[in-house]
């Protein structure tokens, strides 16, 4: 991908089927189970006119239940969810240790949504743990049923709190204490743990070792194109690793991987530090190599950077970061929105304050209704982004 072998070239039927349920466990665990209250606390928070619709929060949840039950049954179909979930544990599933630490006891509390005895059985047992002299318990349940159950159960729950008044303001607080009664559920402790197999299918990196496999000899050629680039996306493709004075720099790929919807204020962190890293490599370097391939600059009189000569290939997502055209068996032109948007960097960072006004304007999730900061801390957010080094122009 872009030049350099990643995981995507990867044609290998094992290789792929392990790519994907890396994907799924990340995907079910326990930090995207649809129960989280940020969201809708971010909403509320600020709402003085009460003119968040209730209709939006209920679409949003439903739709992260919707989408985490899709992710089960991908799962399913790669033998990704444990047949039997089985526990031992000094304390009852409905019940949660911790440490108080203004007394400095330990102590116990009831959990807001205790188990469904008919899905979960749990079983006493004495002393179950060596150099452990306390009782405990011994719990099974079905880790696909337990959590269609919990997600069917939680979905209509939201419905009913929604439909349980014309209120506004009540719909909105009663789905609030649902969403915190399901995000404090036994059974999503339980499958915390027990709902995805943690060794099979084999993980990526496995197989990635393994001498003889596809994904190891391209891991290889791989290693050479990094080795001697100054800029290259991760074989995961998680990042793009930018090297400067034995300092490595991880960006999100989404900055070249993902420019359908570019005009959003976080793809702008990502795409203005990379140009300031590349910048700042072109200053100690005179040039930079981007997945093997080098690329040279060509500046004006003025000293301002008009194009870059390449040495190969050239994707045109990375144009799109310099922001200028690019030169090597043909001119590659960036996008006009990225030509735009170094103008507006430019401009900011000779003091045109017009610039930032333009920022809150032209990209989303600045000025929305969504969006409950002040406009000074708008501003100052931005200046905070787009202040730095001079860009690559």
């Amino acid at each position: 991908m872009l030049g350099i072998p990643t995981r995507s070239d990867v044609t290998d039927k094992k290789y792929r089927e392990s790519v994907a349920a890396e994907e799924l466990r990340g995907n079910l665990s326990s930090f995207n189970w649809p129960t989280s209250s940020v969201f809708i606390h971010n909403h509320v928070v600020g709402s003085k006119r009460g003119d968040l619709d209730p209709s939006f929060v209920l679409t949003h949840y439903n739709g992260r239940i919707n989408l985490f039950m899709d992710n089960l049954e991908r799962a399913a179909s790669l033998g990704l969810i444990l047949l039997k979930g089985k526990s031992t544990s000094t304390s009852h599933p409905n019940e949660e240790p911790y440490f108080d630490g203004r007394t400095n006891k330990s102590k116990i509390r009831k959990r807001k949504k205790g188990i469904e005895e008919r899905l979960v059985v749990v079983t006493p047992v004495k002393k179950p743990f060596k150099h452990d002299e306390r009782d405990g318990f011994k719990i099974e349940f079905d880790p696909s049923e337990l959590a269609a159950y919990e997600l069917v159960v939680y979905e209509a729950a939201l419905r009913e709190a929604f439909e349980s008044s014309t209120n506004p303001r009540a719909q909105l607080g009663r789905m609030g204490k649902v969403i915190e009664k399901f995000d404090d559920s036994a059974h999503k402790e339980l499958l915390s743990n027990g709902l995805i197999d943690t060794f099979k299918p084999e993980w990526p990196f496995s197989i990635e070792g393994k001498k003889g496999t596809e994904a190891h000899k391209l891991k290889q050629q791989y290693q050479e194109v990094a080795d001697r680039s100054d800029i290259y996306l991760r074989f995961d493709e998680f990042y793009v690793i930018i090297k400067k004075q034995n300092v490595e720099t991880f960006i999100p790929s989404q900055v070249l991987l993902d420019q359908t919807n570019p005009l959003t204020f976080g793809d702008l962190w990502h795409r203005q530090s990379t140009r300031d890293e590349i910048s700042a490599l072109v200053t100690d370097k005179g040039r930079f190599v981007f997945n093997g391939v080098e690329y040279s600059p060509q500046s004006s009189a003025e000293g301002r950077i008009d194009s870059y000569t390449a040495f190969g290939s050239v994707p045109s997502e990375l144009v799109n970061i310099l922001g200028v055209q690019t030169i090597n068996e043909q001119i590659i032109i960036p996008n006009k929105w990225a030509i735009e948007e170094i103008d507006l960097v430019r401009r900011h960072r000779e003091g045109d304050l017009t610039a930032t006004e333009s920022f809150l304007e032209k990209y989303s999730g600045w000025g929305s209704s969504e969006h409950k900061s002040t406009k000074r801390d708008k501003l100052d957010h931005v200046n905070y982004v787009l202040k730095g080094r001079t860009t690559p122009r």
